[in-house]
């Protein structure tokens, strides 16, 4: 594996139209084309497990449950050849097979030879800026919905 740093655009976002209960081996991806920024944010929830004989009175805390975000931005194109078609779609008119939910698999690689993150999402927020004299873009969040995985590529 390299040592060196990469940047941002060497990070590959892909989407699949799937059910949450299909299985991950079988997914076939498409890229999402023209990303600009891709994030993938992890965070638990916690509980305060502070009694009366904690150490010098200080919190204790427990991780509970934890979930993680990936969100990102991308340049609106006309072509199919980007998939945001589809992308955008899926997200305006969830059909039958995901239960009318706006679910996905989603699949983040972090560079060549990074870390590949997969896992089932529920897009929550998809929105469009179409300002008078600039180029449209397009953000979306998604949340997780199940395990992730993630493995070195």
């Amino acid at each position: 594996m390299s040592t060196r740093g990469y940047v941002g655009r060497d990070v590959l976002l892909e989407f699949s139209l799937q059910p949450p209960s299909t299985e991950s081996a079988s997914l076939v991806f498409e890229r999402l084309g023209m990303c600009r920024g891709k994030e993938l944010a992890l965070s638990w929830d916690t509980a305060d497990a502070t009694g009366d004989t904690s150490a010098a009175f200080l919190k204790e805390n427990l991780a509970t449950f934890k979930s993680a975000t990936i969100s990102g931005d991308y340049v609106s194109m006309a072509s199919d050849i980007e998939n945001q078609a589809a992308f955008e779609d899926h997200i305006l008119t969830p059909p039958a097979a995901t239960g009318y939910q706006p679910f996905m698999w989603l699949r983040l690689t972090f560079g060549t030879g990074g870390r590949v993150v997969t896992g089932n999402f529920l897009v929550n927020e998809n929105n469009s800026s179409a300002p008078y004299a600039d180029v449209v873009t397009a953000t979306f969040s998604a949340m997780s919905n199940g395990e992730l995985t993630s493995v070195r590529a």
